[in-house]
C-alpha cells in the first residue's frame, strides 16, 4: 500500500509543478552579475558563441541523458525489486541526477566567466536561469547520498521540483543547436 501512496503522491506532485508554469512563454530571467573579488577583472571579454557553446557542449548529452531517463528512474525508486541489475540501474539513476545537479551549477560558473555578444544575450541569459533553476535544487541534502532517494514527502517534493526544472531545460539547451 505505501508504495501505490508513493506513486500517486509522486505523480500529483509532477502534475502539480509541471502545471505552475502556467502554459505559456516563460517569464523573462532577471539575470544579476556576480559580485567581483578584488582580483576579477571588472569586465570579461566578449566570448565568441563557439567559446560559450563549448561550456554547454561539454555536458548536453550527458544532460539530455538524465532528463530523457528521469521519469523511468522514479518508478525505480518507488517500485522495490531484489534484482540486482535494477538495484544498480536505480543506483546509476540517482547518481546521474546528482550529477546534474553538480554539473549544471559548475556550467553557470563557467557561463559567467564570460560575456556574451549581443547577439546572444537572450540564449545567454535563459540559459544561466535554467541552469541556476536545477543546480539550486538541494538534492542530496533532502534526498540523501544513499544508492536511492530518501522515501519521505520532502524528498518526493525535491523530486518533483527537478523534475518540473527539466521541462524547460531540454528547449534551452536546444537554442544552442546552431552553435554546436
Amino acid at each position: 500500500m505505501r508504495i501505490r501512496t508513493l506513486i500517486a503522491r509522486t505523480t500529483l506532485i509532477v502534475m502539480a509543478l509541471s502545471g505552475c508554469s502556467g502554459g505559456g512563454e516563460p517569464a523573462s530571467p532577471v539575470v544579476t552579475s556576480s559580485a567581483k573579488t578584488a582580483t576579477s577583472p571588472a569586465q570579461p571579454e566578449t566570448a565568441t558563441p563557439e567559446q560559450l557553446a563549448s561550456i554547454i557542449a561539454g555536458n548536453e548529452t550527458d544532460w539530455r541523458e538524465t532528463i530523457d531517463g528521469a521519469g523511468e528512474c522514479r518508478m525505480l525508486w518507488v517500485v522495490p525489486s531484489d534484482d540486482a541489475a535494477v538495484q544498480a540501474n536505480a543506483f546509476s539513476c540517482y547518481l546521474r541526477e546528482q550529477t546534474i545537479v553538480l554539473s549544471t551549477g559548475n556550467a553557470a560558473r563557467d557561463l559567467r566567466e564570460l560575456a556574451p555578444p549581443n547577439d546572444m544575450r537572450s540564449t545567454y541569459d535563459e540559459t544561466l536561469s535554467a541552469l541556476d533553476e536545477i543546480s539550486s535544487v538541494d538534492l542530496t541534502g533532502v534526498c540523501g547520498e544513499d544508492s536511492v532517494p530518501a522515501d519521505s514527502d520532502e524528498c518526493i517534493q525535491t523530486l518533483g521540483t527537478l523534475f518540473a526544472a527539466y521541462n524547460g531545460f531540454e528547449s534551452v539547451l536546444d537554442q544552442w543547436k546552431p552553435y554546436i
